[in-house]
C-alpha cells in the first residue's frame, strides 16, 4: 500500500516531501502559510491535538487543504490557494479538529 506524501516544490527546484525538508525549509513554508489569519487561526486550533509538533501541525493542515497534486501553485508570496477537499467527515460533523476550522474552502468560499 501506499503512503500518501505531501510534496514541497520551490520555484526552480524539485519535489521535496516534508521529511526531506531542511529545517529552514520548513520554517520557511510554515512562517508563509501562518501570516495568513485564516490559516493562523486553523493552526492554533490543529496544535491542541499536536502540541508542539509543528511538521505534523503543517501536514494536518495541508492535507485538509490542498490534497490535490497539481501544477498550481498552492501557497505564493501574498496568496493561499485552497482547494475543496474532499473529506468523509465534513458531511458527517465528526472532524476530530473541530467543525470548520482547518477545511478553510469549505467554510470561507
Amino acid at each position: 500500500m501506499l503512503k500518501p506524501v505531501i510534496y514541497f516544490k520551490f520555484i526552480g527546484q524539485t519535489f521535496d516531501t516534508i521529511e526531506t525538508l531542511t529545517p529552514e525549509q520548513f520554517e520557511a513554508i510554515f512562517e508563509q502559510v501562518n501570516k495568513h489569519p485564516e490559516a493562523h487561526m486553523a493552526l492554533i486550533s490543529l496544535s491542541k491535538h499536536f502540541p508542539g509538533d509543528k511538521r505534523k501541525i503543517l501536514s494536518q493542515f495541508i492535507e485538509c487543504n490542498w490534497a490535490e497534486l497539481d501544477d498550481k501553485v498552492d501557497i505564493s508570496e501574498d496568496k493561499l490557494n485552497y482547494e475543496f477537499v474532499s473529506c468523509p467527515l465534513r458531511a458527517t460533523g465528526n472532524c476530530p479538529f473541530g467543525e470548520n476550522i482547518c477545511m478553510i474552502k469549505s467554510c470561507h468560499q
